[in-house]
């Protein structure tokens, strides 16, 4: 499998995020006390914000077995500052409510190189070494070298 080929890969940082819970629309005005805490909201929020901001390998994408690395590192300093409004509808306390989140973020597109999964090893051709003859075989086959193919080797070269 030849994974040779150029990618880009999308990168965002994230910078802040400003909350606003309101009441649902179905019940405009509910007591104080029924307002519901960040830990009701907050960790599914933050996990859509989270995959939204996860590294996007762009198309044309590699080929299947190959993965998009990256190749250079993103300086931020250069990016300007983006703003995006998240809107989440959740229940608590009994009552519907709205979550809306601004968030500010950098975002760059880098090139990159189709390369190996990292997580697999890359097979290589099989070798064999014959010292007392200084002789290195190399086979293509990833099955490897026999012993008889070594014997073979040193009775042609005796």
């Amino acid at each position: 499998m030849s994974c040779e080929a150029d990618c880009k890969i999308r990168k965002r940082k994230f910078i802040k995020m400003m909350v606003e819970v309101t009441p649902g629309a179905a019940n405009p005005k509910p007591p104080e006390d029924k307002y519901p805490a960040p830990k009701d909201y907050k960790v599914a929020l933050q996990a859509k914000i989270d995959k939204w901001m996860e590294d996007k390998t762009l198309a044309p994408k590699c080929a299947s077995g190959c993965v998009c690395e990256a190749t250079e590192n993103v300086d931020w300093d250069k990016k300007l500052t983006l703003t995006r409004t998240f809107h989440m509808s959740f229940k608590a306390n009994g009552f519907d409510w709205e979550v809306e989140a601004t968030v500010d973020f950098k975002s760059a597109i880098v090139p990159g190189d189709c390369v190996e999964d990292p997580a697999k090893p890359i097979e290589l051709a099989s070798a064999a070494i014959i010292p007392e003859l200084g002789i290195t075989l190399l086979s293509e086959k990833q099955d490897g070298i026999t012993l008889g193919d070594v014997e073979k080797v040193r009775k042609a070269l005796s």
